[in-house]
């Protein structure tokens, strides 16, 4: 499965009557960090307050970021080690 791709969220949110920045507002984040999220800067706060908003789990909207039970996948950096290995 796939993520949604961020114009598909956007026009979910026009579908419900709403702008990015109206969500932002009512999930006390700004809208450039909504924004950022939808470019893939990956922020389980933002997220959560996009799928709260259309009403779906978060692993629906972003199967790439969550297990399926809704769990975060928690991504980090490789260390210089694990590059120098690579």
């Amino acid at each position: 499965m796939t993520d949604w791709h961020a114009e598909d969220i956007k026009a979910a949110i026009r579908k419900e009557g709403a702008t990015l920045r109206q969500v932002a507002n009512d999930g006390d984040v700004t809208p450039q960090a909504l924004t950022l999220s939808l470019r893939g800067r990956f922020s389980e706060r933002c997220d959560q307050v996009i799928a709260d908003f259309l009403k779906v789990p978060p692993q629906t909207i972003w199967p790439s970021r969550y297990h399926p039970n809704g769990e975060r996948i928690r991504f980090r950096a490789k260390s210089a080690a694990e590059k120098r290995a690579a």
